[in-house]
């Protein structure tokens, strides 16, 4: 079953969103290197970032984001945009990798234990992921390479129209 994103939902997750932006749990807490570039992907009434992680350093160096979409854009995103990504994004000299899943609607049951403590909803509401989404994953040993990631998809995802 398909479930796109809508003007409710898209309340629903920056409603989310603005929860971790509050969280005092430094593993929770929103990474303030994409603060800006998720704000800017939101400004897109067609696109609403559900899930992400910048990490440029550490053992997995991998950055990545996740977000629904209307869809009205999505045949842009899978013919057009993600290729682009792919093409800008993966570099066998660096060593850089990207990677993308789609994920259809999916209740988590029993996945994530209640924490009232953080009162989060991607923690919390097992319907939190009940939505298309598309997960795009970067690995790359090189910091400014992450920066470039996130500026790129950051602009992609902002400009796509329907």
């Amino acid at each position: 079953m398909d479930l796109y994103l809508t003007d409710k939902s898209k309340r629903y997750y920056l409603e989310a969103l603005e929860e971790v932006k509050n969280c005092k749990d430094d593993f929770w807490d929103l990474d303030e290197e994409i603060e800006g570039f998720l704000e800017t992907i939101n400004k897109n009434p067609l696109v609403q970032t559900i899930y992400s992680k910048y990490n440029s350093t550490g053992f997995t160096k991998e950055s990545y984001l996740k977000f629904a979409y209307s869809k009205e854009v999505e045949l842009k995103l899978f013919r057009t945009l993600i290729p682009e990504l792919l093409i800008c994004h993966s570099d066998n000299k660096n060593f850089a990798e990207l990677l993308y899943t789609f994920s259809f609607p999916d209740k988590r049951d029993g996945v994530l234990e209640k924490d009232s403590r953080l009162k989060l909803r991607c923690v919390d509401d097992p319907d939190y992921f009940y939505i298309n989404n598309i997960r795009v994953a970067f690995n790359s040993d090189h910091k400014e390479e992450h920066i470039n990631f996130w500026k790129d998809i950051s602009k992609k995802l902002s400009e796509i129209k329907k």
